[in-house]
């Protein structure tokens, strides 16, 4: 691919570069980490690279255009996210990168996530059905590295935890005003690509020796805040839930809670009945330990149901402006002290 390609070879305008618009040194040893798994012919680190920064002048353009050079037009494909599916993917043939650009903003469906999941699996094959030809297989060892950037990411709708496992999410927050602008940017760097190449193939080594790609704190608190995005149930758990065991709590005063919580962030709440089946897959402890149906001493006619193994944090609770009279002539009332539930009689 370089024909005076040399290990000693350096790149002190491309570094330059990297720290401007990559500020965090993990963050730029990802991105070199990335680019020399790009020479790998093997997916052993299960992982694909996505650009992102809201604003259009931020330089994600001028690396993707860089790591084309090394490969050429012919040996990459620009197939979108949301077109992994169907006949379009016989593009991807006889790859090494794909570099997709545009994101829907509607997420991924399931096949689209599938195919994803399995393009950057370590020996997944996949099946590709060319238009008016026989389907055919694609095999792990000739399938492209994946590349996305924009301006946006792509809608949490349909993604995972196999997904978010895979995804190196570089967040590009310095724009490049008008007057730092350099017209042709991208070309500056002809005369540094054996460097580049010598510093990729430096953090490849590094890559292959450590067992996985460098994340940053930024990339990963990035990381999760994608997933609360993606499982509102999520944020909830992590801001008013805590894990215990020994407590019980009735479903109508946590539902309630969840709704107004919900409410105030401007989203629409799930039903009771997802509410709780989601809550269940969040917190193992509240699935493990099941749902309980308890018998209310002084109110003979009325069976409140009961979750174990949460309750809610106490700052939460005390801001919170359910109906209390409701809930109290329903349940019971909170102990914030011992964390216990206190059983009232219906005054009502």
């Amino acid at each position: 691919m370089l024909s005076n390609f040399s290990s000693s070879a350096t790149c002190p305008k491309w570094q330059k570069f990297l720290k401007r618009v990559l500020p965090n040194i993990q963050d730029r040893q990802t991105l070199m980490e990335f680019i020399g798994y790009c020479f790998l012919p093997s997916h052993d680190y299960e992982s694909f690279l996505y650009l992102y920064g809201k604003s259009g002048a931020n330089g994600k353009s001028v690396i993707m255009d860089v790591i084309k050079s090394f490969f050429g037009k012919e040996n990459t494909s620009s197939l979108d996210l949301q077109d992994f599916e169907g006949h379009k993917l016989q593009v991807l043939e006889n790859k090494i990168i794909n570099i997709g650009s545009e994101v829907d903003s509607k997420g991924l469906n399931k096949g689209q996530m599938s195919k994803l999941k399995a393009l950057t699996a370590t020996k997944d094959d996949i099946s590709i059905d060319p238009k008016n030809k026989d389907p055919r297989t694609l095999e792990s060892q000739h399938q492209p590295k994946l590349i996305f950037s924009g301006n946006n990411k792509p809608s949490p709708n349909g993604m995972d935890d196999g997904v978010f496992r895979r995804m190196l999410l570089l967040t590009f927050d310095s724009e490049i005003k008008d007057n730092e602008k350099i017209r042709g940017l991208s070309d500056r760097f002809e005369d540094e690509k054996a460097g580049i190449l010598s510093l990729a193939l430096k953090h490849l080594e590094n890559l292959i020796s450590k067992g996985a790609f460098t994340k940053s704190d930024n990339l990963l608190a990035n990381i999760e805040e994608y997933k609360d995005q993606t499982n509102p149930i999520r944020k909830y758990v992590s801001d008013c839930l805590s894990k215990d065991d020994s407590i019980i709590i009735p479903k109508d005063f946590l539902y309630a809670h969840y709704k107004e919580y919900t409410e105030e962030k401007g989203n629409k709440p799930l039903s009771q009945a997802k509410f709780f089946s989601r809550l269940k897959d969040e917190m193992k402890s509240i699935e493990d330990l099941g749902q309980q149906r308890i018998n209310v001493p002084n109110i003979p006619k009325d069976r409140p149901r009961f979750v174990k193994g949460a309750y809610c944090n106490s700052h939460d609770v005390f801001s919170f402006t359910y109906d209390k009279e409701e809930i109290q002539t329903k349940t019971i009332n909170y102990d914030f002290d011992t964390k216990q539930i206190i059983i009232k009689e219906d005054t009502k």
